[in-house]
C-alpha cells in the first residue's frame, strides 16, 4: 500500500482500501485518489480512481450508504474557494466516480475546506475549514442535512478546536464520537490522533489515543469499520517507505480512560438581581427614562435618566416600579417575585449573578390616539426562507397596512442561541428582510405605497422570550416580529 511518496487518507470500503497518494505521473505531482482492492495482488495493485470532471488534487473521501462519495479537491473548475467539498456516486466496481457536483455555499467557503467525515445515517457532515470565525489555523465544522440540503456550518468551538489546527475528523457511525488529530492539545508528537464523545448537550474533552497510535511524529486520517478490530491512521514516524505510510493497527478494547475528574469547586450561591428596561410601547426602543423601585412603601432605587436598573431581589414579596419620561404617560407596574404567573421568564446566568429580565413599556403622551399591532413569524432552525403556514400572518399583516398605508412598520429578526454572535446578527437580519420582502410584494401587487418605509432590525440572539435550554424555547426565539403603528 505504501510508496515513496505521500500515502493518507485511508477508508475501508467493500470493494478495498481508498487512500490518497502524491504520486509523479506524467511529470506531475498531484494528489490523486487510488483503490487498493483486497485481492491477492493487492500488495502492487493501485488502481487510480477516475473523477469526473477531472481527477487531480483530490483526497480524502468518505463514503456513505447509498453510494454517495464525498471527498475534497482543490483548484477545480468554477470552485468556491482553493479547495472545495464535492459530492459525487461511486461506480459498482468502486473504481470511479460520476455526477460530481461542487457543495455549494455556505457549505464552500473562499477558504479551506478539507477532510470530510459522516455519520451512518448520512445526516451529520464534520470537515476542516480554515475560514473566517474560527479559533485558530484550521478548525473543525458541522452540519446537519435537513429537507435534502445541508445547513450552514457551525463552528464546532471549545473544546474541540484551538488556537492552532485541527484536521482530518472521522465520526462513528452512530455519530456520537469523533475522532481528529491536532497540534495544539496536549500530546506526543506534532499532531496526534484524539477522540471525543457527545453527551450532555455537548461534545467531552478530548483524550488523545495513546501509543501506539499515536508517536512523537505526525499521526494523522484516524479511520476504523463498525464492528471490526482494526483501525487505520497515517503518520511520518520513523521506519516508513516514504513521508507519509499507512498504517493499519489492532484497535484497542477500550479507549483510553479519561483522567479523573478535578475536585468541584466550592458552590457559590449566585445573587438574584431584576433588570428592568424600560421601552417605548410601540417601537420597543429604549427609553432613558427615570425608574424607581420600591417595596414595603421604601424606595430600592431611583435612578434618574438610566433608562434601565438592577435590584437585588428576594423571592415571595412585592415589588412596585415606575417609569418616567417627558412626552410619555407614567409606567406604574407591581410584581410578586416568584409567583407560578410571574411577569419575567427570562434568567440570564452571568457569572455571580443571576439576571431576571423585564421591560416596562411606556405610552408616548401625543400618541393616545394611535394603535399598534404585532405579528410574530417563527422559522426553521438556521433558516430565514418563510414556512408556508406562516404567510397567512404576513398577508394580514399586509391587508392591515392596505388599509391603514400611513402607518409606521418596524419589522425585527430574532435567532436561537445557537452560533456565533456575529453569525445570528446576520441570521436575524436575513429573516427581517425576507418578510420585509414578501410584505412589499404583496402591497406592490395592490399598487400600495406606504408613506414610511419599512424599518429593519436585527437582534440576533439577545432578546429572547423563551429559555434556549429547550427545543421549544428555541423555536420560540426563531422568529420575527412585525410592529404596525397605525398612525391618526
Amino acid at each position: 500500500a505504501n510508496t515513496s511518496a505521500d500515502d493518507l487518507a485511508p477508508v475501508s470500503s467493500e470493494h478495498g482500501l481508498y487512500l490518497t497518494s502524491n504520486l509523479t505521473v506524467d511529470g506531475d505531482e498531484f494528489d490523486r485518489l487510488y483503490l487498493l482492492p483486497w485481492s491477492a495482488s493487492a500488495s502492487t495493485e493501485r488502481l487510480p480512481l477516475i473523477v469526473e470532471g477531472a481527477s487531480d488534487r483530490s483526497g480524502a473521501p468518505v463514503l456513505l450508504a447509498d453510494g454517495t462519495v464525498l471527498f475534497a479537491q482543490c483548484y477545480r473548475e468554477n470552485s468556491v474557494g482553493d479547495c472545495d467539498l464535492l459530492s459525487g456516486m461511486l461506480s459498482d466496481d468502486g473504481r470511479s466516480i460520476t455526477a460530481v457536483r461542487i457543495m455549494p455555499e455556505p457549505l464552500n467557503d473562499i477558504e479551506w475546506d478539507q477532510h470530510p467525515a459522516v455519520s451512518g445515517d448520512g445526516r451529520l457532515l464534520v470537515f476542516a475549514s480554515e475560514r473566517f470565525g474560527g479559533k485558530g489555523g484550521s478548525d473543525l465544522w458541522w452540519s446537519t442535512l435537513r429537507d435534502g440540503e445541508w445547513t450552514a456550518p457551525f463552528n464546532m468551538g471549545q473544546p474541540i478546536n484551538t488556537s492552532g489546527n485541527e484536521i482530518t475528523p472521522f465520526l462513528s457511525y452512530t455519530g456520537d464520537t469523533l475522532y481528529f488529530a491536532s497540534d495544539t492539545h496536549p500530546g506526543m508528537g506534532g499532531f496526534d490522533l484524539y477522540c471525543s464523545t457527545f453527551g450532555d448537550g455537548g461534545w467531552s474533552t478530548p483524550r488523545p489515543l495513546g501509543r501506539p497510535l499515536n508517536s512523537n511524529a505526525d499521526d494523522i486520517f484516524y479511520s476504523t469499520i463498525t464492528g471490526s478490530d482494526t483501525s487505520y491512521l497515517a503518520s511520518n514516524r520513523d521506519g516508513g517507505r516514504g513521508g507519509f505510510d499507512i498504517y493499519r493497527i489492532a484497535k484497542p478494547d477500550t479507549l483510553p480512560p479519561p483522567p479523573p475528574p478535578p475536585p468541584p469547586p466550592p458552590v457559590k450561591e449566585k445573587r438574584l438581581v431584576l433588570r428592568i428596561i424600560a421601552k417605548n410601547a410601540y417601537t420597543l426602543v429604549s427609553i432613558p427614562a427615570m425608574i424607581q423601585v420600591t417595596f414595603g412603601g421604601e424606595d430600592l432605587l431611583l435612578a434618574e435618566g438610566a433608562g434601565k436598573v438592577e435590584v437585588p431581589l428576594q423571592m415571595g414579596r412585592v415589588y412596585s416600579m415606575t417609569a418616567a419620561h417627558a412626552g410619555y404617560e407614567n409606567a406604574v407596574e407591581s410584581v410578586r417575585s416568584g409567583s407560578e404567573d410571574d411577569f419575567y421568564r427570562i434568567a440570564v446566568d452571568e457569572g455571580e449573578k443571576l439576571v431576571l429580565l423585564h421591560e416596562i413599556h411606556l405610552v408616548p403622551v401625543a400618541e393616545e390616539e394611535r394603535k399598534i399591532y404585532a405579528f410574530t413569524v417563527e422559522f426553521d432552525f438556521n433558516l430565514s426562507n418563510i414556512r408556508p403556514e406562516e404567510e397567512r400572518k404576513l398577508d394580514s399583516a399586509a391587508l392591515l397596512l392596505e388599509r391603514f398605508p400611513h402607518s409606521t412598520v418596524v419589522i425585527s429578526g430574532h435567532t436561537d442561541s445557537v452560533g456565533t454572535v456575529t453569525y445570528n446578527i446576520k441570521l436575524g437580519y436575513n429573516r427581517a428582510s425576507e418578510v420585509s420582502d414578501y410584505v412589499n410584494t404583496w402591497l406592490r401587487r395592490k399598487k400600495i405605497t406606504l408613506r414610511n418605509s419599512i424599518e429593519i432590525r436585527t437582534y440576533g440572539e439577545s432578546e429572547p422570550v423563551a429559555p434556549n435550554r429547550t427545543d421549544e424555547g428555541r423555536q420560540r426565539n426563531r422568529r420575527v416580529e412585525i410592529a404596525i403603528v397605525r398612525n391618526r
